[in-house]
C-alpha cells in the first residue's frame, strides 16, 4: 500500500499485489439476465460520473427506453424545463455538483408535479431517501447495481405510471 497526499490536491492510494504463479484461469462471464419486461419512452439519466451515465443508459436501452444524459443537477433541470413531458421518468444520482439530487428533484417537481424520479446512490437507502419522505419519490436504486436490479426497481417503483406496465 502506497499513499501520496498533497495539501489542496488530494490523496492517491496505490495497492500493489504480488503476481500469482501460473496461468490465469478463464472465467465465464454470464450473459445479462433475459428480462421479458419492456418499457418505452425517454429516461433522463442524471449522474456526474460519465461511466455510470453511460452504463445506465445502455441498460435502459436494452429495456426498451430511449435515454437523454445530464452530467449534473443543473443540466438535468434545464433539460427537463425545456421538454418536461418528454421524460417518462428520471434516473438521478443523489450527490452531484451544482444542484444535488434533492435540489434537482424539488425543481423538477415545481415544473411538473407528477414527475417520476428514481433516486440512485451509493449511500444506504434509509440515509439516501430520508430527505424525500412524503415528497413522492418513485423508487430507490442502490449503487452499484446490476441490469436485473435496475429492471426490478423500475418495474416496482413505476408500476402505476402510465405507459410503463
Amino acid at each position: 500500500l502506497k499513499i501520496y497526499s498533497e495539501l489542496g490536491r488530494g490523496t492517491t492510494f496505490k495497492l500493489l499485489f504480488p503476481c500469482a504463479p501460473g496461468d490465469a484461469d478463464r472465467v465465464a462471464i454470464p450473459d445479462a439476465p433475459k428480462s421479458t419486461w419492456r418499457g418505452h419512452g425517454c429516461v433522463l439519466v442524471v449522474d456526474d460520473e460519465e461511466s455510470i451515465r453511460t452504463t445506465a443508459a445502455l441498460m435502459l436501452r436494452k429495456l426498451g427506453f430511449e435515454t437523454a444524459p445530464a452530467a449534473d443537477g443543473r443540466a438535468a433541470v434545464e433539460a427537463f424545463r425545456t421538454e418536461p413531458d418528454r421524460f417518462t421518468f428520471i434516473l438521478m444520482d443523489l450527490t452531484m455538483p451544482h444542484l444535488d439530487g434533492e435540489q434537482a428533484f424539488t425543481e423538477m417537481r415545481l415544473i411538473r408535479p407528477a414527475a417520476r424520479v428514481v433516486l440512485m446512490s451509493g449511500f444506504n437507502e434509509q440515509e439516501a431517501i430520508s430527505r424525500f419522505t412524503g415528497k413522492g419519490l418513485a423508487s430507490f436504486l442502490q449503487k452499484p447495481f446490476t441490469f436485473e436490479a435496475l429492471s426490478e426497481t423500475i418495474q416496482r417503483g413505476l408500476a402505476n405510471a402510465p405507459g410503463l406496465k
